[in-house]
């Protein structure tokens, strides 16, 4: 029995086995995508980390700039 996920491409229509491309480490899976025509089918990057620490920052900032008396 074969164990393979089929998808049906958003862009070329075709019902295909999407290839996996890995991070440059080769080490953590980076997106999802069709070998037919190359569209991304899954992105797995998470950018939410960067963003909470950008936000904390600037929260930190801004606390300093115009909180204090």
């Amino acid at each position: 029995m074969r164990n393979e996920i089929h998808f049906e491409c958003p862009r070329c229509k075709q019902v295909v086995t999407p290839k996996l491309g890995l991070n440059r480490k080769g080490n953590k899976p980076e997106k999802l995508y069709c070998p037919s025509c190359g569209r991304t089918i899954k992105d797995f990057y998470n950018a939410w980390p960067g963003a909470i620490a950008i936000f904390v920052v600037l929260a930190i900032l801004a606390y300093l700039r115009f909180g204090q008396p």
